[in-house]
């Protein structure tokens, strides 16, 4: 059921995901939102836009290009594919899963 969902006004659930999503580990492994925006075919030039200051989040920035550029929403199904090939479980077992629990 909510695996086609799209994520286009899900403010909550974005904002978890940037909590996760947001930060760079300069030494670490860890992928981030750039990552994401990758896997989801946003061109580098136009993810290198998206900056984290008080006001904005880059993967709040993200969904929201999404939402307004691409035809074909992101829905939860895509997003957790998109995790799953970046290595981030950790983020779909905490938003994902407690998402579809929680049925928000």
């Amino acid at each position: 059921g909510r695996i086609n969902v799209s994520l286009k006004n899900n403010l909550t659930l974005i904002e978890r995901l940037a909590r996760h999503l947001d930060k760079e580990r300069r030494y670490g492994v860890t992928k981030c939102w750039k990552h994401l925006a990758e896997h989801l075919k946003v061109d580098k030039d136009t993810y290198n836009t998206f900056t984290c200051s008080l006001e904005t989040s880059p993967t709040e920035n993200l969904f929201e290009y999404l939402n307004t550029n691409i035809s074909e929403p992101v829905t939860i199904g895509k997003l957790t594919d998109g995790l799953a090939s970046i290595e981030r479980r950790d983020v779909i077992e905490d938003v994902i899963e407690k998402y579809k629990e929680l049925g928000e």
